[in-house]
């Protein structure tokens, strides 16, 4: 369901002041940073403002009845399974998409039907598609995002580095180790849960626990798992 080049921008997670080289180009206001998710103001094609999940995992998704309302031309219908459950996808073009002082002109977005999307609440996910030319900080302090020409930033912070690794679907991923084993991680902003182990990995390591909950959501619905805590979490330094 890629629509997009491979992701070009690097993402900044920042939970404290930091030092920058350069002015940013444009800022934008969130809420829900406390809750682990960030939701931004959106206009589409100059109309709205709606709100949108800032989601690094996600790619640029409009519910269907945003798109009816909007007038946006569909196409390439599908059946695909998704986290929580199968939804019903298409394609639309979209002539612009502004978040705060920020437009990007010509995007693509996928259209959903059902999903995380009911009324007077999301209507969309701004994804990696709308901040592929860009540095991006998420200011969770402040509720801010900020974005910075790629050619004349410069970091000057104390945050540790972590290698990324850009993936041809668009996720980022980074290396880390998790209850003493190595893990390979994406990165993903729309998510609520710190982390989220799959399967795999968790029969792999004998990982165990003995509660269930609702954990989240996913394109499809509601998403459930089995939650406990980890001792240690290393990313980088």
């Amino acid at each position: 369901m890629r629509l997009h080049r491979p992701l070009t921008c690097v993402y900044l997670l920042t939970c404290s002041a930091v030092g920058f080289g350069a002015n940013p180009v444009a800022s934008a206001s969130f809420i829900g940073g406390e809750q682990g998710r960030i939701q931004v103001q959106v206009k589409i094609n100059q109309q709205g403002p709606f709100l949108f999940l800032f989601d690094t995992g996600s790619m640029n998704v409009i519910s269907l009845d945003l798109a009816r309302k909007l007038g946006l031309t569909m196409s390439g219908h599908s059946t695909v399974q998704s986290f929580g459950g199968t939804i019903e996808t298409s394609s639309a073009p979209v002539n612009s998409i502004k978040v705060g002082d920020l437009t990007m002109q010509g995007a693509q977005a996928v259209v959903i039907s059902g999903g995380p999307f009911t009324p007077g609440s999301l209507t969309g996910m701004l994804g990696r598609e709308f901040l592929g030319n860009l540095v991006t900080e998420v200011d969770y302090e402040r509720d801010a995002l900020k974005f910075f020409d790629p050619k004349t930033f410069v970091y000057a912070g104390r945050g540790a580095r972590v290698p990324l690794t850009l993936h041809e679907n668009g996720a980022i991923s980074i290396p880390a180790q998790i209850f003493g084993a190595d893990a390979n991680l994406q990165i993903d902003s729309g998510n609520g849960i710190s982390l989220v182990l799959y399967p795999r990995f968790v029969h792999k390591h004998g990982l165990s626990s003995k509660l269930e909950a609702i954990t989240g959501y996913g394109y499809g619905g509601l998403t459930r798992a089995m939650v406990t805590r980890a001792p240690i979490f290393r990313a980088g330094a």
